[in-house]
């Protein structure tokens, strides 16, 4: 419905049923990186999901930590040390869980240490936990490639554009949206929405 940009987050995702999914964007440049609880910008964005939560929660369906980069999951053989390093092992133990007390006790460790480290209310994390999904984006090496011929067709009206067309198209929404990131919505413009021909000034319709 819209893509409100660096307002509370770095995405706000509005739905057609008035809800809200809060995206939080993370790049890393370094080679084969997996996402742990323990990197400090993961416990950061969870934070911040944790601060919206505790605001907006009843309007928030759902938060996305995106990145080039995938979660890490442990396999068969990954000691329990390193199981407790799984992001998606601690979301899915809460999301099996009807509330605090039901969290089983291989996530309930993980849970506490990121917990303090956030120093949120554990039932505000609970939540958060329970409404976050990881997504991968494209890797950054060949980026501009990948979305032009793998994202721009999918868009209405863009299956059947040649090749060149789709890079127009890739960097025309690059534009758009970087504009956007920029623009300011406080002061007169909101103020003055009432004299706005559809009620909402272009700045907020950027």
């Amino acid at each position: 419905h819209a893509l409100l940009c660096e307002h509370h987050e770095n995405y706000l995702i509005e739905l057609a049923s008035g809800m809200f999914v809060a995206v939080q964007v993370k790049t890393d440049s370094r080679e084969n990186i997996k996402w742990k609880l323990g990197e400090a910008e993961l416990v950061k964005s969870i934070s911040r999901f944790c601060d919206l939560e505790g605001r907006y929660g009843d309007a928030i369906e759902g938060y996305e930590f995106l990145s080039n980069a995938p979660p890490y999951v442990p396999d068969q053989n990954a000691g329990e040390k390193s199981q407790q390093t799984s992001p998606l092992r601690l979301c899915e133990g809460c999301v099996a869980a009807s509330d605090l007390t039901g969290i089983e006790a291989y996530c309930r460790e993980m849970f506490d240490s990121l917990q303090e480290k956030i120093g949120a209310v554990p039932e505000c994390l609970f939540r958060v936990l329970r409404k976050l999904r990881f997504l991968q984006g494209p890797v950054l090496r060949g980026l501009d490639d990948s979305v032009s011929h793998s994202v721009v067709p999918k868009l209405p009206g863009c299956a059947n554009l040649p090749a060149i067309r789709c890079c127009q198209v890739r960097d025309d929404l690059i534009s758009l949206v970087q504009g956007a990131c920029h623009l300011k919505t406080q002061g007169v413009d909101g103020v003055m929405d009432y004299i706005a021909s559809n009620g909402r000034p272009q700045t907020i319709l950027r």
